[in-house]
């Protein structure tokens, strides 16, 4: 295992017995020997139901087959010389609706059930991270511990699920639509095949009736005009640079003051074309508290430096305190709006916690939550009582080509 997985493991809770943890997702490999084919699939709703028929299982004993047909299959994949594993988010552990013991008891009782001495690998995320799918976190720590970093052909590789993003009445059992479309989403990442539990058990004709929903990240292009209310000859866009953005710290000073949710590019964009001319970088993130953000600013621009507010700044009080300091003393203000949905930004933080582990900051999905709620868009400068209001796009920059099929998986 590499040694941010080791880090990973030793800051989790502990495993039940005879169990592995690495983060939040809880393994058990009982296969010792590699293959070429893989057969994956998701737990509830797939392999099992509840037995009480609760949405949710009471407890560890609390399930049976999904169909009684899916004993006999399994044991004829793993015949058919594919290794079996179980991948599969449990979010229940996080809300307390259930223990990582009780999750691995199921999952071990469904396999004793099939046959006591088959062997099924056992993967199970509890997190809202980059192991959850449809993020291919879980995937990758199985070809790290089950396949020596080589990834299997996954040409012949499935994966089985009923988060297939259905339509009502699109064949599944109950004729209810999919709860979400992250198992077919999952496969898709991973580059396998996909099929529904009705398709793979019960032989029943391919539902063709689904939809990807949430954020498409190839709405994102790399190509895009990063200032898009601006001419597409500007300055600006037709050579983004610190020279260009930035005013020349010998003859302007001046106060730039961000608006924008986590993980709407701020960090990024300061860092990259503010930072260079020596502006002042007041984050909050950094400084801890909103008064020491306040008292950073003034002192900077006493100092004679341009500053740059780099908080999330949603609400107009937020900005307007920041303004006014700065047009105390006759200094010019620009504000740069980075515009941003919720569910790109839960693409983006779940590709940086992907790219980063432990390392990237995770943002809560309430914070999220309450950034949109209390946003007031600024939508002139003359409302704001700034010089300028000018929009900038999320335009996606990779370090490698890894990291450009990461950020352009399904979220």
């Amino acid at each position: 295992m590499s040694k941010s997985a080791t880090k990973k493991k030793a800051a989790s809770g502990k495993a039940p017995d005879g169990w592995e943890v690495h983060n939040g997702t809880f393994y058990k490999i009982m296969n010792e020997t590699s293959t070429q084919k893989v057969a994956g699939f998701d737990f509830d709703g797939t392999l099992a139901k509840t037995k009480s028929g609760a949405k949710f299982t009471t407890g560890p004993d609390d399930w049976e087959f999904w169909d009684v047909s899916v004993p006999e299959t399994l044991k004829a994949k793993l015949k058919a010389g594919f290794r079996l594993v179980i991948f599969s988010n449990q979010m229940g552990v996080i809300k307390d609706k259930t223990t990582p013991k009780n999750v691995a008891t199921q999952f071990e009782n469904l396999r004793k059930a099939v046959d006591p001495d088959i062997k099924i690998d056992m993967f199970f995320a509890t997190q809202e991270d980059g192991d959850r799918k449809p993020s291919v976190g879980m995937w990758d720590l199985f070809v790290e511990l089950c396949c020596g970093g080589v990834e299997p052909e996954l040409k012949d590789c499935i994966y089985v699920g009923d988060g297939a993003g259905r339509i009502a009445g699109a064949g599944q059992r109950g004729g209810k639509k999919d709860f979400s479309c992250s198992d077919r989403k999952f496969a898709f990442n991973v580059g396998m095949q996909f099929q529904t539990p009705e398709e793979f058990f019960l032989h029943a004709p391919i539902a063709k009736k689904f939809e990807f929903d949430g954020f498409d990240p190839l709405t994102l292009k790399e190509d895009a005009l990063l200032f898009p209310k601006l001419a597409s000859d500007s300055p600006m866009n037709k050579n983004p640079s610190p020279e260009t953005i930035a005013k020349d710290p010998k003859t302007k000073q001046e106060l730039v003051v961000l608006v924008g949710s986590p993980a709407s590019g701020k960090s990024t964009f300061t860092k990259k074309y503010f930072i260079p001319c020596g502006y002042i970088h007041v984050n909050r993130d950094t400084l801890g508290d909103i008064k020491k953000c306040i008292s950073a600013c003034d002192t900077g621009l006493r100092s004679g430096k341009s500053v740059v507010i780099d908080n999330t700044n949603p609400k107009s009080e937020d900005r307007k305190t920041f303004i006014q300091q700065a047009k105390s003393k006759g200094i010019s203000v620009r504000m740069f709006y980075f515009p941003s949905s919720f569910d790109r930004v839960q693409h983006v933080n779940t590709f940086r916690e992907r790219l980063l582990g432990t390392e990237a900051p995770h943002i809560p999905t309430i914070a999220l939550c309450m950034f949109f709620k209390n946003l007031v868009v600024p939508e002139s400068a003359v409302k704001e009582g700034v010089d300028e209001v000018i929009e900038v796009a999320f335009v996606p920059e990779f370090g490698s080509e890894n990291d450009r099929r990461l950020f352009y998986h399904k979220s």
